[in-house]
């Protein structure tokens, strides 16, 4: 039989009163190979996990509270048709997408928030645990931000069904033409041509509009679009970003003989990283409140209410 070394791992709750509660899991492994020094950074990375945690229910209290955006809508329906049938069961599936992805933005912009007070100062080697998981929180809770829009565009859609926007379902990529564009240019039609009154077009259209105004919602956009399509910015830290040479140089003309040329900067570091932490959760905290309060009114019209 193979010699098996072990890591045992303690927790240990001492308790104001002075009790104390221990609980322990240990893991066994071949002594063939020397997981020390891995067990041993493990234990301070979950310490890391533990501190975060624990902040992380007070920081998820003060969030804005996602609503049961996927309770099924309460009207009574009388479908002239099969499509109308599969618009009003396609749009309380389209609710609880969208319900899912809310509910996920906050929970990972609270961890975020979470991870980031629990970040220890000093070098790369030290910070980079917590930072890591600070980035990786914040960047999935933009990605569901981002992605709300598009699922307001993709519940209207389920809603009206192609007389709102005519698609190609046959196509492998037919939701690509689901586009805010698109929305906006399907509700006035139907507006124009009596689907919509005026008052139920306005219902639908303005919380729309008003979301994508908001100031925060540049941040969100421009920081998604980095992330997806640039090169990563840099968070906090700018020593963690590659450097990149300036292409175009700075032009200048030579003082004794008066010829035009360009000169071109060589640098070594950056000054600051493209980001703090700030600069995007709080457009982020706030675009995710605007996004409440506009889901919240589409929610109650009478169509999904």
């Amino acid at each position: 039989m193979a010699l098996m070394d072990k890591i045992t791992v303690t927790v240990q709750v001492e308790k104001a009163d002075g009790t104390v509660v221990a609980k322990s899991q240990t893991v066994a492994y071949a002594s063939s190979k020397d997981h020390s020094a891995l067990a041993l950074s493990l234990g301070v990375n979950l310490a890391f996990d533990l501190e975060a945690q624990l902040r992380f229910e007070d920081i998820f209290a003060t969030m804005p509270q996602p609503p049961d955006f996927a309770i099924q809508s309460k009207q009574i329906r009388s479908p002239q048709n099969h499509q109308d049938l599969i618009n009003a069961m396609n749009a309380d599936g389209m609710w609880m997408e969208i319900h899912n992805s809310f509910t996920a933005a906050v929970f990972e912009l609270a961890l975020a928030k979470a991870y980031k007070n629990s970040e220890p100062p000093g070098t790369a080697k030290e910070y980079f645990y917590c930072h890591d998981q600070k980035v990786a929180r914040l960047n999935r809770a933009i990605f569901f931000l981002y992605k709300i829009q598009d699922l307001i565009v993709r519940l209207m859609y389920e809603s009206f069904g192609d007389s709102l926007i005519a698609v190609d379902q046959s196509k492998k990529l037919w939701e690509k033409d689901l586009t805010m564009e698109a929305l906006k240019d399907g509700l006035k039609r139907l507006r124009k041509n009596g689907v919509l009154s005026p008052a139920d077009h306005d219902a639908i259209a303005k919380p729309i509009h008003t979301l994508r105004g908001l100031a925060a919602w540049q941040t969100v956009e421009d920081y998604r679009h980095r992330a997806v399509h640039r090169i990563m910015p840099s968070v906090d830290h700018q020593e963690l970003r590659p450097i990149f040479q300036n292409r175009i140089g700075k032009p200048v003309t030579h003082p004794l003989t008066g010829k035009p040329g360009r000169v071109y900067s060589i640098r070594v570091q950056h000054l600051k990283p493209d980001f703090t932490f700030d600069e995007i959760y709080k457009p982020a905290l706030a675009y995710l409140k605007g996004a409440r309060a506009a889901l919240l009114k589409l929610k109650a019209l009478p169509r999904f209410a």
